[in-house]
Parts: C-alpha cells; structure tokens; sequence
C-alpha cells in the first residue's frame, strides 16, 4: 500500500510522468470504451440464456474509478483506481495511482507534481476449493513514487473472507502478508476491508504496517466513508495518516481529504 509518500527535496516534477500519464490516458479509454460498447443483451442472446443456464457465465467487468480530492494540508490529489478481474489463467489486477501536488503550498495546490502508484497481481490458490480457503490468494505487487530507486516488488500471500458488521453478509476483510521485499528493507502486513453503512453508504480503507530492517516501524492508514450520490458518482471523505511523512520535519502525516468519485 501506500508506504513511502516522497518528501519535496527528492521529489522530482518530471519523474517518470510522462509514463504514468500515458498509463492513465489509456486507462481512461478503456473506462470510456467499457461504456461505449456496453450495448443491450440482443434477444437471441437472452433465449440462450433462457434455455442453457447451465452454460451462461457471469464474467466480472474491468472497471475504472477517478477521485479528485482537496487534503486539508493545502494540496490536491487526483487518484484512479483500475481493476481487471478476469485475467487468463485465473489471474486478477488491481491498482491505483495518486498524482499529488506539494504540500502546505495553497498557492500551486492544482500543480500535480508527485505521484505515487500501486499495482497488484494476484491468483487464487484454491479457486474451487472448500469456502474456507477460496479466498486465498498468491499477490505480487508493484509499489513506485518519486525519485531514483523508490520502486520495489513485494511478494506474499492475502486471505479475503467475510464479516460480519451490522448483520451485513456484504462486509469484508482481507488480510496481507509480504515477507520479501526487493529493495531488502523489512516486510509488511496489511488489512483491507468494506462496511455497507446503508445502501448508500459505506466504509472501506486499509491499516498498513510496515516493518523496517533498519529502523522503527511505520504505520499508513486511509479509511474513508463513501455517500453514493448516483450509479456513477459518490461524494468521499477519507483520513488520512502517513508514518512516514509524520518524521519529516518539512511534512504533516496526518490529513482530511474531501472529494469526489467518477466510476465507469
């Protein structure tokens, strides 16, 4: 997750955006694709689906969500969240990237200078197993930000299941183990979860800890309460902690964020 936001006298304005831009560009058309060519179930299809339910698969869509956010630390974030479930070979991609601007700087809070990505690929080890290991899955995951030498692969193990909250069957919990890191700094384990509130409210966030060979550990928590203001849109509030940023001088690691959601 989100472990090492950079601190402003390494980050570099030009810092690989040209790439990550490119990413978010295409992710973007592949969102306004989905849309596009998301066209009725004509009416032979559906007589298919009638007379052989037996062979009608419900595949999960690629999805991808924008986040513009104004942090009470005087800057601004604009995220996108991108998700392919149906990989060949049972795989799943996940991710997100945070384009950031400076912080305590009111005057450049549009100027999106930072950046700081997430990719996961994962692969259920027990896909057609008994319900209490189905969620348990192998995850590789690509972290990189701002400046030389900030990217680092982590591999590990995440286990999803159920929980109840409120009697909601909805509500989630998934836990994450990364032993190895390949920048040989520690370890870290992580827990990510979901609260339906109300049909149109929800909570979900995460809680990192990352352990350092070399130095104390650090926490990086983001939970949120979303409202969902129509099928496409909803008005988020997260709170936001960063260890790592609290032990810079020239930083505040905790922050209010408010802001709104674009799904496609």
């Amino acid at each position: 997750m989100k472990d090492k936001e950079m601190s402003p006298e390494i980050a570099d304005p030009k810092c690989k955006c040209a790439t990550i831009l490119s990413l978010f560009i295409f992710f973007l058309i592949v969102g306004l694709s989905n849309l596009a060519y998301s066209n009725p179930v004509s009416q032979v299809a559906k007589k298919e689906l009638v007379e052989k339910p037996e062979v009608a698969e419900t595949k999960k869509k690629s999805t991808v969500a924008f986040t513009y956010y104004f942090d009470s630390r005087d800057y601004n974030t604009l995220n996108m969240v991108n998700s392919v479930p149906d990989l060949p070979a049972g795989l799943k991609l996940w991710g997100f990237i945070d384009f950031n601007a400076e912080q305590n700087n009111e005057s450049a809070r549009f100027e999106l200078t930072r950046y700081f990505l997430e990719y996961r690929l994962s692969k259920p080890l027990f896909p057609n197993g008994k319900p209490a290991l189905k969620g348990l899955n192998l995850e590789v995951e690509y972290n990189d930000s701002n400046g030389p030498d900030n990217d680092v692969l982590r591999f590990g193990l995440t286990y999803k299941h159920s929980f109840s909250f409120f009697s909601d069957s909805k509500s989630w919990l998934q836990w994450r183990y990364h032993p190895y890191e390949t920048d040989g700094s520690g370890s870290q384990i992580s827990l990510i979860y979901f609260f339906p509130l109300h049909e149109r409210i929800y909570i979900n966030g995460f809680a990192d800890l990352n352990f350092e060979d070399n130095g104390p550990d650090r926490w990086v928590a983001e939970p949120q309460i979303n409202f969902k203001l129509t099928g496409y849109m909803d008005a988020v509030v997260e709170f936001r902690y960063n260890e790592f940023e609290d032990v810079n001088s020239s930083l505040d690691g905790f922050g209010i964020a408010g802001g709104l959601q674009f799904k496609f």
